[in-house]
């Protein structure tokens, strides 16, 4: 029987949406769906990380912010940002100075791919009255940065907000699947 003639209603924003929403499904019917929003985070987590870790504009902040701490965490515009990064790359290194655009550090910094960007650095943003657009910062994370806070955070929001919970006593399990 499908899931939404039971009265489950699910949605996620997780890459492999399909396999999230069943495996929730059967978790809510047998009572460990905390632990299995738990585990999905922590799985979406993993792949953020992977995609970070090969994504070119997440290495060369790395090596920018390594090579210059003193501004993790200051504020600059988006161009202050492209300018400092294509400053950065290695001499010759056509390929990356192609990926360093304006449209594509607006996807990074605020757009679909924001999340690799969060995931890789403590990054915050705010609206600069003088120079009336937004300002970013980046911070490279710690082991404890890293996962402090972010899964609870991210289980209470993604509870509260992506999902809604039928009453378990109306809920037939059998008819889950």
């Amino acid at each position: 029987m499908h899931i939404n003639r039971v009265g489950l209603s699910i949605s996620t924003s997780f890459r492999m949406g399909d396999f999230a929403v069943l495996f929730l499904a059967g978790a809510i019917a047998e009572g460990w769906d905390n632990d299995a929003r738990a585990m999905l985070l922590q799985m979406q987590q993993t792949q953020l990380k992977e995609l970070a870790s090969k994504h070119t504009l997440v290495s060369l902040m790395t090596d920018y912010l390594t090579r210059y701490p003193l501004n993790q965490g200051r504020f600059f515009t988006q161009g202050e940002w492209k300018s400092r990064l294509r400053d950065h790359v290695a001499w010759g290194d056509k390929q990356t100075l192609d990926k360093i655009t304006d449209g594509h550090l607006r996807t990074m910094f605020t757009g679909k791919s924001s999340d690799i960007m969060k995931s890789s650095f403590t990054m915050e943003d705010k609206p600069d009255k003088k120079l009336r657009q937004q300002i970013f910062s980046f911070a490279l994370k710690t082991e404890k940065t890293d996962l402090a806070g972010v899964c609870e955070e991210n289980v209470e929001k993604w509870a509260g907000q992506n999902s809604v919970l039928p009453d378990m006593e109306s809920l037939d399990p059998s008819m889950v699947f």
